[in-house]
């Protein structure tokens, strides 16, 4: 999986939208549309040989003007012509942007302001109402954002203080996505909370 950083792509476009995720998705779309892939490495072999493959469909939820909205998204998937040279050995991306977290329904800004509340003793339950959501999902979040406290304290320059990493994933937002993806070569969350990420020093 590769993380795109929407806020390179929207230079010098006019974007409509009512919300920063509506704004985000056009960008993604507008790039993917123009098959502009050649400035992405592959996380595999680090060549800029990437070209498309297909589309896929997913789930995104997220949370706006105090209101859960869920949409679907399409998800571009490019192929390595480098790697694929070695029969076998193909290799296929799909390319997220950076407010997509893999495997996650939530979108990431979603998931971290409410670890970010959980950090800062509001109530759980109220975290769970807002988002209308179950223990069993929250936790594994929680799981997931320990299993990488050490590896985003390292990018965040930080000790390894749980509140104080995800106030500041909060506050940097797509910078520190785009900054954990370029110095681990995958994206942020990429791990299930079942494996321990090979990520500890970039």
């Amino acid at each position: 999986m590769i993380t795109l950083g929407i806020d390179k792509i929207k230079t010098n476009m006019q974007i409509l939208g009512t919300n920063s995720i509506e704004q985000a998705i056009y960008a993604y779309y507008n790039y993917c549309d123009c098959n502009n892939y050649s400035n992405l490495k592959c996380p595999c072999c680090g060549s800029k040989s990437l070209t498309f493959h297909k589309k896929y469909q997913r789930n995104l939820t997220y949370y706006n003007n105090s209101e859960i909205i869920n949409i679907t998204i399409d998800i571009a998937v490019c192929k390595c012509n480098h790697c694929s040279k070695i029969p076998g050995r193909q290799k296929y991306h799909a390319i997220l942007p950076e407010f997509i977290l893999p495997y996650a329904i939530y979108e990431a800004s979603t998931i971290m302001n409410a670890l970010n509340d959980y950090y800062n003793k509001v109530k759980l339950n109220q975290i769970l109402d807002r988002l209308k959501i179950q223990h069993k999902l929250f936790y594994d979040w929680i799981k997931k954002f320990n299993i990488y406290s050490l590896s985003a304290s390292v990018i965040l320059k930080i000790n390894n203080d749980l509140k104080q990493i995800i106030n500041n994933i909060v506050k940097e937002n797509s910078i520190f996505l785009m900054n954990f993806y370029n110095d681990y070569h995958h994206p942020y969350f990429l791990f299930k909370t079942t494996c321990v990420p090979l990520c500890i020093i970039p």
